[in-house]
């Protein structure tokens, strides 16, 4: 399969995901949307395992690297700082001082992802001799 076609279906899969999750919300039927993701996700892994070359320069991938850095060093401690100032201002149990604290739950849980990417890639990438 060339990129071409790869892209084509890739964008189909995305169609149907947001089509059968929107149906999904206006039913209010939690399982339907969770089975077109996870349907969605196996279907481009199929689709992905089928490319038979997918070019990415060095270059594409550093600023793909570079740009994901700089989101998260700005999304975080923008969620933290915001979630602080919910929570410290409103009364608990109020909407703002549940919002603050939902976004403080989101930033930790962002964090903990990225930990979890970090020491995954860092034992995947680096020999336990360089470690050293």
């Amino acid at each position: 399969m060339s990129y071409k076609a790869f892209r084509g279906l890739r964008i189909l899969v995305i169609i149907f995901i947001l089509l059968i999750v929107s149906i999904a919300v206006t039913l209010e039927n939690a399982i339907l949307a969770t089975s077109a993701v996870v349907i969605g996700i196996i279907a481009m892994l199929a689709i992905k395992r089928n490319v038979k070359e997918i070019k990415t320069d060095e270059m594409i991938q550093n600023i793909a690297q570079k740009s994901a850095w700089w989101a998260y060093n700005i999304f975080v401690p923008f969620l933290a700082v915001l979630s602080i100032f919910l929570t410290v201002d409103n009364k608990e149990g109020s909407d703002l001082y549940n919002l603050g604290v939902t976004l403080s739950y989101v930033a930790l849980i962002h964090i903990a992802l990225y930990l979890i990417a970090f020491l995954y890639l860092k034992k995947k990438y680096i020999s336990d001799d360089k470690q050293n």
